[in-house]
């Protein structure tokens, strides 16, 4: 009874996850997409091959870089008016 318990309670969180993961990717642009990986998980970015988060992203990988650079692009601006 406890194990199937526990496996009731991961299959649960895993269905949500799963149905989660899915309206994002209906629903949301390119860049909104990545916006929420790089929320939902931090730090993974440099941890999986960018092919592999593209392709989970449900976009290319050129476009993963494009935003990439657009992201950076961005930081960096708002780096330098904050300095002045």
């Amino acid at each position: 009874p406890v194990c199937m318990k526990v496996y009731s309670h991961l299959l649960g969180n895993a269905v949500r996850r799963c149905r989660k993961e899915k309206l994002i990717l209906y629903c949301y642009g390119a860049a909104q997409r990545y916006e929420l990986f790089l929320k939902d998980y931090p730090g993974l970015m440099d941890q999986v091959s960018h092919k592999h988060v593209a392709s989970f992203l449900g976009m290319t990988p050129v476009t993963l870089s494009r935003l990439r650079h657009g992201v950076a692009t961005k930081v960096g601006r708002e780096k330098r008016t904050d300095e002045e």
